[in-house]
């Protein structure tokens, strides 16, 4: 997966767990909070640093309904959002 200018950074909340910033709780972009209603997937990527991998991606939906992509960037510790309606189309064969 390629964070290209199609997607945004944004700032995350997630619940805290023994691996440290584990599952987003919600995000800010665009100045407003989004509530995640439920995580779909979540799924690391990339080559392992120091034994953490490079990214974690997780497929959401929030409490609007609209879907999103977010993904972690451990080299850089950002956040990136990108929204998105079929989650089938380019998905599938970039993991």
């Amino acid at each position: 997966m390629i964070i290209d200018e199609s997607w945004q950074a944004v700032k995350v909340q997630c619940y805290g767990g023994y691996k440290g910033e584990e599952t987003p709780l919600s995000f800010q972009m665009g100045g407003r909070r989004h509530k995640i209603k439920k995580v779909l997937e979540g799924w690391y990527e990339g080559e392992k640093k120091d034994s953490l991998a490079l990214r974690r991606v997780f497929r959401v939906v929030i409490e609007r309904g609209n879907h999103y992509m977010l993904v972690y960037d451990n080299l850089t510790d950002e956040w990136y959002a990108q929204a998105t309606d079929d989650f089938t189309r380019g998905i599938a064969g970039s993991r």
